[in-house]
């Protein structure tokens, strides 16, 4: 003769205490009963009788104090908080007094919750909350929240959530306790439609008497044990799933995201937009040395720059004898600079005069937007014309062609013969198209007053060694100035190189602070969301005691409340680069400085700030995977 089936609950001497000591309460004592696959079952008794905590133990939501509950045979007091989570979201449906359903949430997505950690496809999940919805009546309202909906359409898609994953047994907590008695008898009619025609087996909570003759037992051998699936889950749908759900909770809190992202929108911008505008800065500098002529050599009297200290100015034979002497030299340039004021009619400008050979225009890479370069028969007779640039033509001239026109330089006389095409700003902010260049001679006799030269510039042939011309410089030069063996040069060699390395440090430098500054605002707003996401958990206690309560494990609450927050953080990082390159751009172009790109930068701001929603949202979603469902569940 074989053995009758075990029945689908049986509860032995099961106890319930609360706190310890003298503090203890005991709520349930010695209780024991069975149910059987498909019966209708009512749990009566007045209020604080423990019902509910009954309840809640054979729905596997909380653990009984002492005694044996098993479940189709398996001890359930043994099993862990995620193995218990597993068979409520594998046999068990529960229906609420207080519906507990999520609100800003349509009914459709209600109803599809259960399935969402249950791993279902898209499409699959999508036809089954519509078919269970359906099956309570309400396929017309899938899209309205709970707040367009009556207490009865609201328990209704409490039911068609809790029969959507096809369970076993339906736990219904006094589910028409919240209901006036027309809609009260409908739900009741539904329960016992569903237990008669699906095989459901229900167990009831209620305190009404006109329940106690719901006990019926059903055909165990209608509903099969086989007919439950527990579909095989990877790693991706869950990942996918959980970050549907972070997006859903994000849409319905649009106010509250955008203000917990706004930290790290400022912090990714601020940092961007220091470190694009510091690279234009270093890209501008290299562009402009590299108009002065990457061969070019500066030789200047003393140790530093400005006025020589004790040291001799240079001759125009200093310059002779290195042009002579230096194989790898294309031109060897005398130059005199002098400050002095230059008149046309009622107009006068400040500026700077320099005098020079003609090799300073092709060593400096000038060029001509108009007229031409003084002649060489013009720098040996000293010749009273000059060269301007466009600022000067700006200030002097307005929208005239200057070329042919005469203008009073100091106290002569002086033809403009040509306009510079415009270099602007130099490495040092010198403005050099703020200049008049004229030849050597002109300047000497009539600006200076002196055959002093101010320094020389050297231009080296391509191809050959910068260094080893350096070092040819200097010891035609000391030899020149007597300079003894165990005496220091009292002349500095300047290679554009050095001064673009120089420069570029200190760029970047400034850069990496400035950044560094910015990326503090970063770490406030990983705060701000922290925060946040801390007082969205209280906000949302219920809401994660309905997700544990219908089977989510503690790692997929964890989840997809750190993906929530990795997820701010991705957005706050994507709208801070869009604003960063908008900034950086105008800023760019607000201080003349070349607009560079750098998608490094870009990537390493947005995975910094992905990395911020990590560090920052796990311990908010710890917190929240934690969380006890029955305490959640009462939460207000």
């Amino acid at each position: 003769m074989s053995e009758a089936p075990a029945p689908l609950i049986r509860l032995e001497d099961i106890v319930k205490t609360y706190g310890s000591g003298d503090a203890a309460v005991q709520v349930l004592r010695g209780v024991g009963f069975s149910i059987e696959q498909g019966e209708f079952v009512a749990l009566m008794g007045p209020s604080g009788s423990g019902k509910s905590t009954a309840m809640n133990i054979l729905g596997c939501l909380d653990s009984p104090t002492g005694g044996s509950y098993r479940f189709r045979g398996v001890p359930v007091e043994s099993l862990s908080r995620n193995q218990r989570a597993l068979l409520r979201r594998s046999f068990i449906g529960f229906v609420f007094q207080g519906f507990n359903l999520l609100g800003r949430t349509s009914a459709l997505e209600n109803v599809e919750l259960p399935l969402l950690y249950r791993g279902e496809p898209a499409a699959h999940r999508h036809q089954l909350a519509r078919r269970a919805l359906a099956a309570v009546g309400l396929a017309e309202r899938e899209r309205h929240t709970p707040a367009e909906l009556s207490g009865g359409q609201q328990q209704r898609v409490a039911i068609a959530r809790a029969i959507v994953t096809d369970p076993v047994i339906l736990f219904a907590d006094e589910p028409t306790g919240n209901l006036d008695t027309r809609t009260g008898h409908e739900i009741m009619q539904l329960l016992t439609r569903l237990n008669r025609e699906q095989g459901i087996t229900v167990l009831m909570v209620t305190h009404e008497g006109g329940h106690r003759r719901l006990r019926r037992a059903r055909d165990p051998h209608r509903r099969r044990p086989g007919r439950v699936r527990h579909p095989q889950r990877s790693a991706r749908l869950m990942l996918l799933n959980a970050l549907l759900l972070a997006l859903r909770a994000i849409r319905r809190n649009l106010l509250r995201s955008f203000l917990t992202v706004l930290g790290i929108v400022i912090g990714v911008s601020a940092v961007i937009t220091m470190v694009t505008l510091g690279n234009g800065a270093t890209r501008s500098i290299q562009d402009q040395i590299g108009n002065m002529g990457s061969n070019l050599l500066t030789v200047r009297p003393g140790r530093r720059m400005g006025p020589p200290e004790g040291a001799p100015n240079f001759r125009v034979a200093d310059a002779e004898a290195l042009a002579q002497q230096l194989r790898d030299a294309v031109a060897v340039v005398p130059v005199v600079n002098a400050s002095v004021t230059v008149v046309r009619n009622a107009g006068n400008w400040s500026t700077s005069a320099t005098g020079a050979t003609t090799d300073y225009f092709a060593a400096n890479n000038w060029s001509l937007a108009q007229g031409r370069f003084f002649t060489p028969a013009e720098q040996r007779a000293g010749a009273a014309v000059c060269v301007i640039g466009e600022t000067i033509r700006k200030e002097l001239f307005a929208g005239e062609d200057p070329t042919g026109s005469r203008m009073r330089v100091k106290q002569f006389s002086c033809q403009v013969i040509g306009l510079l095409a415009p270099k602007g700003q130099s490495t040092m902010g010198r403005d050099q198209d703020d200049t008049v260049i004229m030849p050597l001679r002109t300047v000497q006799r009539r600006i200076s007053g002196s055959q002093d030269v101010s320094f020389l510039m050297v231009s080296v042939r391509e191809g050959a060694s910068i260094d080893r011309v350096k070092d040819q410089i200097s010891v035609i030069m000391r030899e020149r100035r007597n300079i003894g063996r165990n005496e220091s040069d009292d002349f500095m060699v300047m290679d554009p190189r050095q001064l673009m390395e120089a420069l570029t440090g200190t760029t970047r430098t400034l850069t990496a602070l400035l950044g560094a500054v910015a990326a503090v605002s970063l770490l406030v707003g990983g705060v701000g969301i922290m925060n946040i996401m801390l007082v969205s958990v209280t906000e949302r206690t219920r809401e994660i005691g309905i997700r544990l309560a219908i089977g989510a494990l503690e790692r997929e609450v964890l989840l997809q409340f750190l993906i929530e927050a990795v997820v701010l953080a991705s957005l706050g990082g994507l709208a801070g680069i869009v604003l960063a390159a908008g900034a950086s751009y105008a800023l760019a172009n607000m201080m003349s400085l070349p607009f560079v790109f750098d998608p490094g930068v870009n990537l390493l701001s947005f995975a910094f700030s992905a990395v911020i929603g990590v560090v920052f949202g796990y311990f908010p979603a710890r917190r929240a995977a934690r969380l006890d469902p029955i305490e959640a569940l009462r939460h207000e």
